[in-house]
Protein backbone atom coordinates (compact mmCIF):
# COMPACT_ATOMS: atom_id res chain seq x y z
CA UNK A 1 0.00 0.00 0.00
CA UNK A 2 2.79 2.43 1.05
CA UNK A 3 4.09 1.90 -3.14
CA UNK A 4 0.74 2.95 -4.19
CA UNK A 5 -0.71 -0.53 -5.55
CA UNK A 6 -2.92 -3.00 -3.70
CA UNK A 7 -1.46 -6.05 -2.58
CA UNK A 8 -3.77 -8.43 -5.06
CA UNK A 9 -2.18 -6.31 -8.35
CA UNK A 10 1.21 -6.15 -6.80
CA UNK A 11 1.09 -9.97 -6.66
CA UNK A 12 -0.94 -10.20 -10.09
CA UNK A 13 2.49 -7.44 -11.70
CA UNK A 14 4.88 -9.97 -9.97
CA UNK A 15 3.39 -13.06 -11.85
CA UNK A 16 3.09 -11.33 -15.11
CA UNK A 17 7.31 -9.94 -15.15
CA UNK A 18 7.66 -13.74 -16.63
CA UNK A 19 4.92 -15.74 -16.38
CA UNK A 20 6.89 -18.62 -18.40
CA UNK A 21 8.87 -20.47 -15.50
CA UNK A 22 5.76 -20.63 -13.55
CA UNK A 23 3.95 -24.02 -13.89
CA UNK A 24 0.10 -22.81 -14.83
CA UNK A 25 2.10 -21.03 -17.43
CA UNK A 26 4.37 -24.08 -18.46
CA UNK A 27 2.43 -24.74 -22.46
CA UNK A 28 1.95 -20.96 -23.14
CA UNK A 29 4.82 -18.84 -24.92
CA UNK A 30 2.92 -15.60 -25.03
CA UNK A 31 3.09 -13.42 -22.30
CA UNK A 32 -0.39 -12.85 -20.74
CA UNK A 33 -2.10 -9.62 -20.44
CA UNK A 34 -5.05 -8.18 -19.16
CA UNK A 35 -5.72 -4.89 -20.47
CA UNK A 36 -8.88 -3.06 -21.54
CA UNK A 37 -9.46 -0.11 -23.72
CA UNK A 38 -7.88 2.06 -21.16
CA UNK A 39 -5.50 0.22 -19.77
CA UNK A 40 -5.05 -1.92 -16.94
CA UNK A 41 -7.93 -4.18 -15.65
CA UNK A 42 -8.11 -3.05 -11.90
CA UNK A 43 -8.43 -5.82 -9.54
CA UNK A 44 -10.34 -5.90 -6.73
CA UNK A 45 -8.44 -4.41 -3.11
CA UNK A 46 -7.62 -7.71 -0.50
CA UNK A 47 -10.31 -7.71 2.61
CA UNK A 48 -8.32 -6.85 5.83
CA UNK A 49 -9.28 -10.15 6.29
CA UNK A 50 -7.57 -11.52 3.35
CA UNK A 51 -4.40 -9.29 3.86
CA UNK A 52 -3.97 -10.95 7.44
CA UNK A 53 -4.37 -14.41 5.98
CA UNK A 54 -2.00 -13.42 3.11
CA UNK A 55 0.31 -12.37 5.93
CA UNK A 56 0.45 -15.38 8.26
CA UNK A 57 0.77 -17.29 5.57
CA UNK A 58 4.21 -15.75 3.96
CA UNK A 59 5.59 -14.49 7.50
CA UNK A 60 3.31 -16.20 10.08
CA UNK A 61 2.37 -12.85 11.94
CA UNK A 62 0.17 -9.60 11.06
CA UNK A 63 1.16 -6.33 11.92
CA UNK A 64 -2.76 -5.02 10.59
CA UNK A 65 -4.64 -7.58 13.19
CA UNK A 66 -4.94 -10.52 15.17
CA UNK A 67 -7.43 -13.00 13.38
CA UNK A 68 -9.50 -13.37 16.50
CA UNK A 69 -10.13 -9.46 15.73
CA UNK A 70 -12.11 -10.77 12.94
CA UNK A 71 -13.94 -13.95 14.75
CA UNK A 72 -14.49 -13.19 18.52
CA UNK A 73 -18.05 -12.05 17.62
CA UNK A 74 -18.49 -14.64 15.19
CA UNK A 75 -17.71 -17.51 17.44
CA UNK A 76 -20.51 -19.98 18.41
CA UNK A 77 -19.03 -19.79 22.20
CA UNK A 78 -19.47 -16.06 23.26
CA UNK A 79 -19.53 -14.63 25.33
CA UNK A 80 -15.31 -15.08 25.40
CA UNK A 81 -13.44 -13.99 27.76
CA UNK A 82 -10.66 -11.91 26.77
CA UNK A 83 -7.28 -13.08 27.52
CA UNK A 84 -6.33 -9.95 28.84
CA UNK A 85 -9.29 -10.17 31.22
CA UNK A 86 -8.14 -12.99 32.85
CA UNK A 87 -6.10 -11.46 35.40
CA UNK A 88 -9.08 -9.99 37.06
CA UNK A 89 -11.07 -13.33 37.50
CA UNK A 90 -10.88 -15.07 40.68
CA UNK A 91 -10.22 -18.52 41.04
CA UNK A 92 -12.79 -21.07 40.16
CA UNK A 93 -14.89 -18.84 37.74
CA UNK A 94 -16.11 -20.60 35.08
CA UNK A 95 -14.89 -18.80 31.53
CA UNK A 96 -14.53 -19.71 27.65
CA UNK A 97 -11.74 -18.33 25.72
CA UNK A 98 -10.25 -19.10 22.48
CA UNK A 99 -7.38 -18.55 20.51
CA UNK A 100 -4.84 -20.02 18.07
CA UNK A 101 -2.50 -22.48 19.46
CA UNK A 102 1.08 -21.34 19.83
CA UNK A 103 2.63 -24.36 22.02
CA UNK A 104 1.46 -27.42 23.13
CA UNK A 105 3.63 -29.20 26.17
CA UNK A 106 3.54 -32.46 27.48
CA UNK A 107 6.70 -32.48 29.98
CA UNK A 108 7.86 -36.20 31.36
CA UNK A 109 7.85 -34.61 34.45
CA UNK A 110 4.02 -33.68 34.11
CA UNK A 111 2.80 -37.04 34.49
CA UNK A 112 0.62 -36.64 31.79
CA UNK A 113 -0.77 -32.90 31.89
CA UNK A 114 -0.49 -31.18 28.96
CA UNK A 115 -0.05 -27.48 28.78
CA UNK A 116 -1.32 -25.40 26.01
CA UNK A 117 -0.89 -21.68 25.18
CA UNK A 118 -3.47 -19.71 22.97
CA UNK A 119 -3.04 -16.37 21.52
CA UNK A 120 -6.21 -14.30 21.21
CA UNK A 121 -6.09 -10.77 19.58
CA UNK A 122 -5.28 -9.03 23.45
CA UNK A 123 -2.93 -11.58 24.60
CA UNK A 124 -2.49 -15.21 25.78
CA UNK A 125 -4.28 -17.75 28.09
CA UNK A 126 -2.49 -20.95 29.76
CA UNK A 127 -4.50 -24.12 29.53
CA UNK A 128 -3.94 -26.90 31.63
CA UNK A 129 -5.08 -30.53 29.96
CA UNK A 130 -5.01 -33.15 32.74
CA UNK A 131 -4.83 -36.80 31.56
CA UNK A 132 -8.32 -38.13 31.03
CA UNK A 133 -9.32 -34.74 29.30
CA UNK A 134 -6.05 -34.73 27.04
CA UNK A 135 -7.61 -38.49 25.98
CA UNK A 136 -10.90 -37.38 25.43
CA UNK A 137 -10.31 -34.50 23.25
CA UNK A 138 -6.97 -35.82 21.79
CA UNK A 139 -7.93 -35.10 18.33
CA UNK A 140 -8.50 -31.36 18.91
CA UNK A 141 -5.41 -30.61 20.42
CA UNK A 142 -2.92 -32.05 18.14
CA UNK A 143 -4.66 -30.82 15.12
CA UNK A 144 -6.50 -27.74 15.89
CA UNK A 145 -5.12 -23.97 14.80
CA UNK A 146 -7.72 -22.42 16.78
CA UNK A 147 -9.26 -23.41 19.92
CA UNK A 148 -12.46 -22.67 21.74
CA UNK A 149 -11.61 -23.62 25.90
CA UNK A 150 -14.30 -24.12 28.72
CA UNK A 151 -12.93 -24.03 31.94
CA UNK A 152 -12.19 -23.13 35.46
CA UNK A 153 -9.69 -20.01 36.65
CA UNK A 154 -7.15 -21.57 38.08
CA UNK A 155 -5.54 -18.30 40.42
CA UNK A 156 -2.11 -17.54 42.34
CA UNK A 157 -1.50 -13.88 42.70
CA UNK A 158 -0.47 -12.97 39.10
CA UNK A 159 -0.36 -16.52 37.82
CA UNK A 160 -3.68 -17.39 35.67
CA UNK A 161 -4.70 -20.91 33.90
CA UNK A 162 -7.37 -22.43 32.90
CA UNK A 163 -7.63 -25.79 34.13
CA UNK A 164 -10.17 -27.07 30.31
CA UNK A 165 -12.82 -28.95 30.51
CA UNK A 166 -14.45 -28.29 27.31
CA UNK A 167 -12.17 -28.22 24.08
CA UNK A 168 -14.06 -27.40 20.16
CA UNK A 169 -12.31 -26.68 17.27
CA UNK A 170 -12.70 -23.60 15.89
CA UNK A 171 -10.47 -24.20 12.96
CA UNK A 172 -13.31 -23.70 10.14
CA UNK A 173 -13.80 -20.01 11.77
CA UNK A 174 -10.05 -19.07 9.92
CA UNK A 175 -11.90 -20.04 6.66
CA UNK A 176 -14.00 -16.94 7.25
CA UNK A 177 -10.59 -14.58 7.22
CA UNK A 178 -10.03 -15.49 3.40
CA UNK A 179 -13.33 -15.62 1.86
CA UNK A 180 -16.12 -14.66 4.19
CA UNK A 181 -19.10 -15.59 1.78
CA UNK A 182 -17.28 -19.00 1.75
CA UNK A 183 -17.36 -21.82 4.03
CA UNK A 184 -15.00 -23.90 2.24
CA UNK A 185 -12.01 -22.62 2.24
CA UNK A 186 -8.86 -24.15 3.16
CA UNK A 187 -8.24 -23.15 6.41
CA UNK A 188 -4.70 -24.74 6.88
CA UNK A 189 -3.29 -21.64 4.42
CA UNK A 190 -3.35 -19.80 7.87
CA UNK A 191 -0.49 -21.02 10.16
Amino acid sequence: NSLGVNRRTALWSVIAINNSHLPLFSDTTNNIELHKEDGLIPLPKMQVGEEVVEDYRTLRLSLKHHPMFFLRDKIPMTPLTEAKNLIHISSNHLVKVAGLVLVRQRPSTAKGVLFVTLEDDTGIANIILWPSIFEQYRRIIMNARLIGVSGKVQREEKVVHIIANHLTDLTDSLARLDNPSSRSVNHKMLL
